[in-house]
């Protein structure tokens, strides 16, 4: 089934790439069997699918830590292929009895022999040795930064801690609102979350239970944070699990997150962990429906709330601020600055082809980035606006608008979303109805301009008793009360 499903695939990359960067890999020998975890085109990407790898003897079983919750099982004499990029790795899991494996990529051949015992290790097969060998060495020593985050852990006796991935913005600044202790995993944004070993995640799991956690709740639920709850399982099978999903329904035709989904689904359902948590508002009656135990949490943005800041010069100022995650587009923002009169744009995090479209619609530019830039500085940039633009049809429940409200700059948005449904006044003038219409969007800018101060003077009064809700929400989570 999987060499016809996969048959054509295979043959029209080949014929577009010819014999470049083609992964081969063989069992050797008449005996052993060889179990493909992952096959990543590069060491930081998320794992390819299934369906373009060439394996007709292969056979695909159900498993959560595999990719897409699934591993391949190669017998012997069986060979696999896939077409890749120059920096391709391979995780493979062994088992009791030893296996040999060939592998060739781009002229380059190298058997290697598989270590007997339970394990995973990783194949580089553009790198030499290509072996990195079985990750059974020894749990690296903690960090000045995991020692830190244990002593002032066990000294404020919290119990419960989120983890979350640093590198994804929204998601962390979300996390650190939501939950009083958090931990970062990997420990810095310039890691992806991809690139832990097993033996990190050891040590990842060594620090959460020397920290004194007894639950821990999954933010965002990256593969790495799977196997982190399988490790601490494996250790302790009394502690508390949950995940928190920042992800949608629409977001699922993304392959990556649709297997994240799944994974976490499924241990929902065998108990693995107890809630699969939800912050898109109407999503926790379909899992519910679908027999997951969950609920959903309201994001917010504690503090004060600025008055409308004073712009400095002529034109409208407009603000259009992306956390660089590539499941919503910027273009319909984009265009309705266009015609919006006197707009002069501000951006962040939109990347090189948003940079693009507003050079060739000839947008007047304020500050422009195309990565993201620090929290610090968004929140200085954002006051140099009359108005944020987040107008997209990919949201749970964001962040941005919050924080633009809170510093006094009124945000438009899409409908996709719970935000101010709650309050008349500002749903009539913040939530546009046709996100891919500029027109109207550009329509509902000038209004939220010209209104500002009537718009944060509403969200000021309105705000304690969204925020109060909310941390409602959070601490019946945490104190395991029903939804």
């Amino acid at each position: 089934m999987l060499a016809r499903r996969t048959g054509l695939l295979s043959l029209a990359s080949w014929l577009k790439h010819g014999s470049k960067n083609r992964l081969t890999l063989r069992v050797e020998g008449a005996q052993g069997e060889v179990t493909i975890q992952s096959i990543h085109s590069r060491p930081h990407e998320p794992s390819l699918p299934w369906l373009v790898i060439d394996a007709p003897e292969g056979r695909l079983h159900d498993c959560h830590g595999g990719a897409y919750g699934k591993v391949l099982r190669l017998p012997a004499g069986a060979t696999l292929r896939a077409q890749v990029s120059g920096e391709p790795a391979v995780i493979i899991r062994h088992n009791c009895n030893p296996a040999r494996l060939r592998v060739s990529l781009n002229g380059r051949e190298e058997m290697i022999d598989l270590p007997p015992g339970e394990g995973v290790c990783t194949i580089l097969p553009a790198r030499t040795p290509m072996h990195e060998g079985a990750r059974t060495r020894p749990i690296p020593p903690a960090t000045e930064f995991q020692k830190a985050f244990m002593e002032e852990t066990r000294r404020l006796k919290q119990t419960v801690v989120a983890v979350h991935t640093p590198r994804w913005l929204g998601v962390s600044h979300s996390t650190r609102t939501l939950f009083e202790r958090c931990y970062p995993v990997p420990n810095t944004p310039d890691e992806w979350p991809s690139d832990l070993r097993d033996e990190d995640l050891e040590r990842h799991a060594e620090t959460l239970l020397e920290a004194g956690a007894r639950h821990v709740i999954f933010s965002g639920g990256d593969e790495a944070h799977f196997r982190l709850m399988q490790a601490l399982r494996r250790r302790d099978e009394s502690l508390r699990f949950d995940l928190v999903f920042h992800g949608n329904f629409t977001q699922l035709s993304d392959r990556y997150t649709y297997s994240i989904f799944t994974m976490w689904a499924d241990a929902a359902r065998e108990g693995l962990i107890r809630e699969f948590v939800t912050v898109k508002k109407g999503a926790e009656e379909v899992l519910r429906a679908a027999g997951i135990p969950s609920r959903h949490l309201v994001n917010y943005v504690p503090g004060e709330v600025l008055p409308p800041p004073r712009v400095e010069g002529d034109g409208r100022h407009v603000g259009v601020w992306f956390s660089g995650v590539t499941n919503k587009s910027a273009n319909p923002i984009l265009a309705a600055a266009a015609v919006i009169p006197g707009a002069v744009l501000h951006s962040a995090g939109l990347g090189k082809q948003c940079d693009e479209l507003a050079k060739q619609l000839r947008l007047s530019r304020g500050f422009c980035s195309e990565t993201t830039i620090p929290k610090a500085e968004l929140e200085q940039r954002i006051r140099q606006t009359h108005v944020s633009l987040y107008v997209t049809s990919a949201e749970c429940s964001p962040m941005l608008p919050l924080e633009s409200m809170q510093l006094g700059v009124p945000c438009l948005i899409g409908p996709c979303c719970h935000l101010f449904e709650d309050n008349a006044f500002l749903h009539e003038r913040l939530v546009v109805p046709y996100p891919d219409r500029p027109e109207v969007i550009a329509r509902y800018a000038v209004r939220a301009i010209e209104e500002r101060e009537a718009i944060i003077a509403e969200w000021a009064r309105h705000a304690p008793q969204y925020n109060a809700h909310a941390q409602e929400l959070v601490r019946r989570f945490l104190r395991g009360e029903p939804a």
